[in-house]
């Protein structure tokens, strides 16, 4: 498990060591079936950053269907989300749906109402951005945004709630690791629905100088997104940096498969929405087919060799091509 886990940024499968993992956890469920269901998310999420979404979502639902009903609640609705972001990362959107929705349900049933609303609130997030990526409009995901973003800060019920109100977006702003993935929500909303979040991206951009960068994912991708806002507003200077940042923080690491990969995923988006001058190397596309095998390294290649200038909404909803679901 532990070598699993050191690997699940690499991009690397071991097949021999997961089918390992995968025959222990099955001799050990009876005993400790929290244990051995913790093993086969891990495998599950080494799978994913392989790109072998459909290798993971087989084990993650066979596990279910065998095991899912002698788990606690808890763990039982963090398979259900695992399930629902693998076939997101599929584009089955209606089905990712589903399954978030069990999931929901499963997580809003734990006796601990706190307990529930926090553990509910990854897949929320998680919901909304497959929701997105499913072409939901914005009246759909607004007040559903603004309900996670608050319940991310720890606020109670407010006067603005269902709303993307100012407080709201400056506290937000200001946030640092424990709202990350909420803070990337936001970001993300703003790519996605620019005209429904135009006030909000300019409460944003004011209070820049509370920008706060850190390690770890998903920072890359909101120093990339910090960068096209930025840029939007005229300040070219700071939106190099930020896309610069954001690039060098992938690639720290040359073992790093699924980082690197991101990072040249990135420079094709970073060019095609004016952001970067440096022309796309279709010549950097071709290692990938041996490096990362599942990963689609002809599309890369192909969006290298056309590359051109366009909106960055729309380059953004191409980026999905190289990287699905949450990996933008």
């Amino acid at each position: 498990g532990a070598q699993l886990a050191s690997r699940n940024h690499l991009g690397e499968v071991d097949d021999t060591l997961t089918q390992a993992l995968r025959d222990m956890a099955e001799t050990l469920v009876d005993e400790a079936p929290v244990e051995a269901t913790e093993a086969i998310l891990r495998v599950c999420v080494n799978q994913t950053n392989a790109f072998r979404f459909e290798a993971a979502r087989s084990w993650a639902q066979g596990w279910y269907a065998q095991h899912g009903h002698r788990l606690p609640r808890s763990l039982r609705g963090k398979l259900q989300s695992q399930v629902g972001q693998l076939l997101a990362f599929d584009r089955r959107w209606q089905e990712a749906d589903d399954w978030f929705g069990r999931a929901l349900d499963t997580l809003g049933g734990l006796s601990d109402p706190k307990e529930a609303a926090r553990e509910q609130l990854q897949t929320r997030i998680y919901r909304l951005i497959s929701r997105m990526d499913a072409g939901w409009d914005a009246g759909d995901i607004l007040p559903e945004l603004a309900d996670c973003l608050n319940q991310a800060l720890g606020n109670a019920e407010t006067e603005g709630a269902g709303r993307l109100t100012r407080d709201l977006v400056a506290r937000i702003t200001a946030s640092g690791p424990a709202q990350r993935y909420a803070h990337h929500l936001l970001l993300r909303t703003f790519m996605v629905l620019p005209e429904a979040t135009q006030q909000a991206r300019k409460w944003y951009f004011a209070s820049r100088d509370q920008w706060q960068m850190h390690g770890g994912h998903p920072w890359p991708l909101i120093g990339a997104l910090r960068a096209a806002l930025c840029l939007e507003h005229g300040d070219r200077e700071a939106a190099s940096q930020y896309l610069e940042h954001a690039l060098e923080s992938l690639c720290e690491d040359e073992r790093q498969l699924t980082l690197l990969w991101m990072a040249d995923a990135l420079r094709l988006w970073a060019h095609a929405c004016g952001l970067s001058q440096d022309a796309p190397e279709p010549s950097r596309a071709e290692p990938w087919a041996e490096r990362l095998p599942s990963a689609p390294a002809e599309q890369m290649a192909e969006w290298a060799r056309s590359a051109g200038p366009m909106p960055p909404g729309q380059a953004w909803q191409r980026l999905g091509d190289l990287l699905p679901f949450n990996f933008r």
